[in-house]
């Protein structure tokens, strides 16, 4: 993964969206002054709303339903971790799935 965005993205500004389980294991490799990188979970955690009856993913339907509401991408990245942190509580999940935020000096 780092490799394909290093050369898809070289040193130009980039904000990067993963939505999988365990996906907060690219933060590191993939951190940098002109990245921003947002996961749906930590590292070592599952993502919830992966059913079949899941229209979008709880990570999915949090980013989506923030962009309205952000003035920044790590203001998007905060809010979405609020709301997914308030659906596993409501439904509850566990353990959480801690989604990841990390910028750069963009």
């Amino acid at each position: 993964m780092r490799d394909m965005v290093n050369s898809a993205c070289g040193s130009r500004p980039s904000v990067i969206v993963m939505s999988s389980c365990y996906s907060g294991q690219f933060v590191a490799p993939l951190q940098g002054d002109n990245r921003i990188v947002m996961t749906a979970s930590r590292p070592d955690r599952t993502s919830f709303g992966c059913g079949e009856l899941d229209h979008y993913t709880f990570f999915d339907d949090c980013f989506l339903r923030a962009l309205p509401m952000a003035g920044d991408f790590p203001g998007l990245g905060g809010l979405a971790q609020q709301c997914v942190a308030a659906r596993e509580q409501q439904m509850k999940a566990t353990p959480p799935s801690e989604p990841q935020v990390m910028w750069g000096r963009m």
